[in-house]
């Protein structure tokens, strides 16, 4: 009976993904992440999408990982753009 009702409950409660772009993005990266989790509405989930930085967003996106649950790091081919890294 439980089960039933958790999937009701699940169904009504909205999903919201909030996508980040970020490229060398260490001095407010933690703000931004801040910022999202300070909202009426959490997000189900959060996407970072990297394009390549060189200064410390990895790491400071990964000492969210227990809230972020994606983190999409470009290849080694370089920047391509925000838009483009998104759309990947």
């Amino acid at each position: 009976m439980f089960k039933k009702w958790e999937a009701v409950v699940n169904e009504l409660i909205p999903r919201i993904s909030v996508i980040l772009t970020a490229y060398n993005s260490e001095s407010f990266l933690k703000d931004a992440f801040e910022s999202v989790f300070r909202q009426t509405l959490q997000p189900t989930q959060i996407i970072l999408v990297d394009d390549g930085s060189t200064d410390g967003t990895k790491d400071i996106a990964q000492s969210f990982d227990k809230k972020v649950l994606k983190i999409y790091m470009a290849t080694q081919s370089g920047r391509r753009g925000c838009t483009k890294q998104r759309d990947s």
